[in-house]
């Protein structure tokens, strides 16, 4: 996604940047295979946590640590492409108006893209993937939380 005049918030909190730094992994996995870097990039993020935090999302950050430290970057794009892109049809749709309506998705689409429209957003020109894929999905959360944490801009993260 392009983001239009608004500017982020270089500034985030702690939490807001945990969240943007969500958010791109989540599109980064939704929008091709981990490769080796990325692996290790999960792997040494889940050592830097210390033992002391027992919370439920470090111990689960830990456990993907773990098997992003173990696993075959060519296993894992392999896998990637069985699940999301598959032969003939993939067994998971990464887009998510697969998931909202059997019929009428295009004025689903119109109608994201108003939306996109409305915040200043666009598709990336060079991009052949619809604005519906969940890796677009989680780029516009990204920009939402780089936007701030003001009442109204919690209130777009929300809506979106």
């Amino acid at each position: 996604m392009n983001a239009g005049q608004g500017a982020a918030d270089p500034d985030l909190d702690d939490i807001d940047r945990a969240r943007d730094d969500l958010y791109a992994l989540l599109a980064r996995l939704y929008y091709r295979g981990p490769d080796r870097e990325l692996l290790q990039r999960i792997a040494k993020a889940g050592g830097q946590l210390g033992t002391e935090d027992r919370s439920p999302v470090a111990d689960a950050w830990r456990t993907l640590a773990g098997i992003a430290d173990s696993t075959d970057p060519a296993a894992a794009q392999q896998a990637y492409d069985d699940l999301f892109v598959g032969t003939g049809r993939a067994q998971v749709s990464p887009y998510a108006t697969y998931y909202l309506t059997p019929t009428g998705r295009e004025k689903v689409l119109v109608v994201l893209r108003g939306e996109l429209a409305a915040m200043g957003l666009s598709r990336n020109e060079t991009s052949g993937e619809p604005e519906d894929h969940f890796a677009a999905l989680f780029d516009v959360m990204r920009h939402l939380v780089q936007c701030g944490s003001s009442d109204a801009a919690l209130q777009d993260q929300r809506r979106f």
